[in-house]
């Protein structure tokens, strides 16, 4: 897709394997993504936790896949010819660290400071 290493580098699966992940992320992580911080964003409480929750879901797949391919490079090094592999170990455990703090965030952050209280009229 020449979105990843080559066949040859990596292996028939795993180009199957990244072609995967992306199939996924065009399906279900860009929706969730965009639900989540369009949601997250309103000032209706209701769906304001709709948000909450779709960026939540987001944010564990950003967490999650990651993960999963610091632990598969470190694993397929021997079948993997990935050369210089440092992008890869500078860009993943950022991606983590950011997922990890925006879900910390999101635990700490009550929703009721999120929508802001209704104006009062003078009397």
């Amino acid at each position: 897709m020449g979105v990843q290493e080559s066949a040859k580098q990596i292996t028939p699966v795993g180009v199957a394997f990244g072609v995967g992940c992306a199939c996924t992320d065009v399906i279900i992580y860009i929706p969730l993504l965009l639900i989540g911080l369009a949601g997250y964003h309103v000032q209706q409480q209701q769906q304001q936790e709709w948000g909450r929750v779709c960026l939540a879901a987001a944010l564990d797949m950003t967490l999650y896949w990651p993960l999963e391919y610091m632990f598969a490079i470190q694993h397929a090094r021997s079948d993997w010819d990935l050369r210089d592999e440092s992008a890869k170990w500078i860009t993943l455990p950022l991606l983590v660290l950011w997922a990890a703090a925006s879900l910390r965030y999101l635990a700490l952050v009550s929703p009721a400071t999120l929508v802001p209280e209704p104006k009062q009229r003078g009397e």
